[in-house]
């Protein structure tokens, strides 16, 4: 099994960022590096100029303190979207519906 964690630009859908593992999960340190690279890429610097939202599903590591404080580091506003809600996160976790 192939574990895939991306972050996908809301506003032009591009795929900015990804990290893939086989066996294990995705860890925080694979999901905060794959938030460095975000803004490294968007914004030619180790920190988004101003506050920018940052949507994930409640998995381990992405509301794990470590990662949460290094959203914050990074400018980044780290928000959750609703348990078992594959309505308002669609993007964030896979959809059980056919």
């Amino acid at each position: 099994m192939v574990r895939v964690a991306f972050a996908i630009d809301t506003h032009d859908r591009e795929v900015m960022a990804w990290a893939a593992t086989i066996g294990a999960g995705i860890s925080g340190e694979m999901v905060r590096d794959v938030m460095l690279e975000c803004v490294e890429r968007r914004f030619d610097a180790v920190r988004a100029p101003e506050p920018v939202q940052w949507l994930a599903d409640n998995g381990s590591a992405y509301t794990a303190g470590e990662t949460v404080d290094f959203a914050t580091a990074l400018n980044l506003v780290a928000c959750f979207t609703p348990v078992r809600s594959h309505e308002s996160n669609g993007v964030c976790e896979p959809s059980s519906k056919p």
